[in-house]
């Protein structure tokens, strides 16, 4: 009877470990305060279980998570630097998760199982993706037309109007959705039954997962889609022996298939003066494109930057600076918006310089030569969606930005020794 205790308790901890963990991935596109509750269990359980010879061992089998710390520490180092202390401290308070999930993980290792935390990301996907669709359907019943496809239902099945319902910026849901798509495709292509067994459920899922991404109309998120399709099928031929010639025809027609679904494409690119927006350096005016508006981002926070490229303006004052930048160039509409650099490498280089930006990349190619080192195919898929996407936000000022990104880099990085296996 004590034994059978005993027992029952051991598979309780284990059972309450795991939940936390997969709470703590399912709940990051929902309210942040649900998502820190979980978050700070999870940190609380692995203190609880926290053993330092066990704990080192681990480390130094995962050493990424020493450039998550260090990347962590140069931020917190700008704050001695910075006069706004108070801004510094409010996005400090979201960093502290560079700290805490790779700890988490690490301490936790012998509780991770990859391929049920990837399971449990593409059903809280579809989750959120159904409850999102049956809101556009029940608004466009009601304020408008039962047909979806109908122009006067002030764009329910599109961008924000699309994610309202969770009060969701669609581009960060998008990059789930992106990377969710890609990794079904992947194990779909290569046969595999380690996520989700029925194959007709993977077509369907994958079918819900572009519907969805196209709806929430995210250039770069398209765009890592096809960069991410392009190696996967490269790598699936290479494996398969089949010609080039087959390579190159079947990722052409993919390739037109997927802008021909992709009608907005043509939309946005007839919405921009190319040569006009790239060229540019008067940002006065209201009417804006998105790649004028963008430039103009660009431009005034290079200019920062360059008056501070060692160790950058400090975290507390970013936001201070870019905006003194705005007014220097008459850039009004980015002033009246408050928008931030919208590129995480430029908003690093903001922050902590030539230094913090070295950090953040030296990061990045460790994880990817990583992956391709170790033919870690899931960590270079995931890569791939992060690298562009850095290229047109600031993940790493978004909580759910920064949890997804390092709860997952983490997850699928991590080596186990022969124990853990």
């Amino acid at each position: 009877m004590i034994l059978n205790y005993r027992k029952s308790i051991f598979y309780t901890k284990i059972y309450l470990i795991e939940f936390l963990i997969y709470a703590s991935i399912a709940t990051i596109f929902l309210k942040h305060s649900l998502n820190n509750i979980f978050l700070i269990l999870l940190f609380g359980v692995s203190l609880f279980r926290f053993n330092k010879k066990k704990f080192i061992s681990n480390l130094l089998q995962n050493k990424f998570v020493i450039l998550f710390w260090l990347y962590f520490l140069l931020i917190s180092c700008s704050l001695l630097y910075s006069e706004d202390l108070s801004a510094g401290l409010n996005t400090l308070k979201k960093q502290i998760y560079f700290v805490i999930i790779p700890f988490s993980i690490i301490s936790l290792i012998d509780y991770i199982k990859v391929y049920r935390i990837i399971r449990t990301i593409i059903i809280s996907n579809v989750i959120i993706g159904l409850i999102c669709f049956g809101f556009a359907f029940y608004n466009t019943y009601i304020y408008a037309s039962v047909n979806p496809l109908n122009i006067i239902n002030g764009n329910f099945f599109s961008y924000f109007n699309l994610t309202k319902p969770f009060d969701l910026h669609p581009i960060y849901y998008g990059s789930s959705v992106a990377l969710c798509l890609i990794i079904l495709i992947f194990e779909h292509l290569n046969n595999s039954t380690k996520i989700i067994k029925n194959s007709k459920i993977i077509l369907l899922l994958i079918i819900f997962f572009m519907i969805t991404l196209m709806l929430l109309n995210s250039f770069i998120l398209i765009i890592s889609l096809i960069v991410n399709l392009l190696f996967i099928l490269l790598d699936y031929f290479k494996k398969n022996k089949i010609s080039l010639f087959k390579i190159i025809s079947i990722v052409s027609l993919l390739m037109i298939v997927l802008f021909c679904f992709s009608n907005f494409l043509t939309h946005k690119y007839n919405g921009i003066k190319l040569k006009e927006d790239l060229l540019t350096t008067n940002f006065k005016g209201d009417e804006f494109t998105a790649l004028k508006a963008r430039k103009a981002k660009a431009y005034c926070s290079i200019r920062v930057i360059e008056n501070n490229i060692l160790f950058g303006v400090g975290v507390g004052d970013g936001m201070k600076e870019l905006l003194e930048s705005y007014k220097n160039e008459s850039f009004q509409h980015g002033i009246d918006k408050e928008f931030n650099s919208h590129n995480q490498y430029l908003t690093t280089a903001l922050y902590t310089g030539v230094i913090g930006l070295s950090v953040l990349l030296l990061l990045i190619f460790y994880l990817y030569f990583s992956a391709i080192n170790n033919k870690n195919h899931l960590l270079t898929l995931f890569l791939n969606v992060f690298i562009l996407f850095f290229l047109t936000e600031s993940v790493l000022e978004r909580q759910n930005g920064i949890v997804f990104f390092v709860f997952l880099s983490s997850v699928l990085s991590i080596k186990f020794n022969e124990k853990n296996k």
